[in-house]
């Protein structure tokens, strides 16, 4: 069965230790929001589109942009499998002038990305999912270096396999690249909507998109809560004693 998780705007509800910073072997060169924040990420569909923009005024050259991150629930399992995963996102310009490129790079058709396993409790990546740069992934090109619509980028890319522990999480950062003059320019990454779209016509405008991770791997959460631990602790003593009631 596959796992789609839908990318949220609410703040991750997973306790313990999560990454304040980009985990990608990637040189960032700009960010949309802070690397402190993480965002929710789960297999419950959005309520209304959230947008989040970058304005862009200096010049670049097909430069990595950090976006932000999302974390799943709790993982209830030992492993993630090596797969073919899907990653699903909307985005657009408000102004193409100053631009030759954005998400993709203008040399070539893929969009960067990182997806990994974490560990709350100790505060560490565990394992690399993938660790794309535009070289390395299978993206469909949509030609955002000239739209303005809100238009569809859906592609997949092949996950490597990494043994975890019952309460780790699955994060994925997204990331840009944009490549145009020092003019202002709008970037915009969009996510949290009601409507899925999953079409493989470029360009495909869509509206109220909601972005997802995927794999065909039948993820499994840990749902109430952290597991019950039913370990006695403490060896207990009991007296010989009775209660009678009268």
């Amino acid at each position: 069965m596959v796992t789609r998780m839908f990318l949220h705007q609410a703040s991750s509800a997973v306790s313990g230790t999560l990454p304040n910073s980009e985990q990608s072997a990637k040189a960032i060169e700009f960010s949309f929001e802070s690397q402190a924040v993480n965002h929710s990420m789960d297999t419950t569909i959005g309520t209304a589109q959230v947008q989040l923009d970058f304005v862009n005024t200096t010049a670049r050259s097909d430069a990595f942009g950090y976006v932000s991150k999302w974390v799943s629930p709790n993982l209830n399992q030992t492993s993630v499998a090596a797969n073919t995963w899907r990653w699903n996102f909307a985005a657009k310009l408000n102004n193409t002038a100053p631009t030759n490129a954005y998400p993709t790079p203008s040399t070539n058709d893929r969009v960067p990305l990182c997806c990994y396993v974490w560990r709350p409790s100790t505060g560490a990546k565990v394992g690399d999912i993938f660790d794309g740069n535009t070289t390395a992934a299978t993206y469909w090109d949509l030609g955002f270096e000239n739209i303005t619509a809100e238009t569809l980028q859906n592609g997949t890319f092949t996950g490597a396999a990494v043994t975890c522990q019952v309460n780790d999480v699955i994060v994925v950062e997204a990331w840009v690249r944009y490549d145009g003059t020092s003019s202002s320019t709008t970037c915009s990454f969009m996510y949290d909507g009601t409507t899925v779209n999953t079409s493989s016509t470029n360009p495909t405008t869509v509206t109220n998109h909601a972005s997802f991770l995927e794999t065909p791997e039948n993820l499994s959460f840990v749902t109430g809560g952290a597991p019950i631990d039913m370990t006695q602790s403490a060896a207990k003593t009991y007296s010989n004693k009775f209660i009678t009631k009268v």
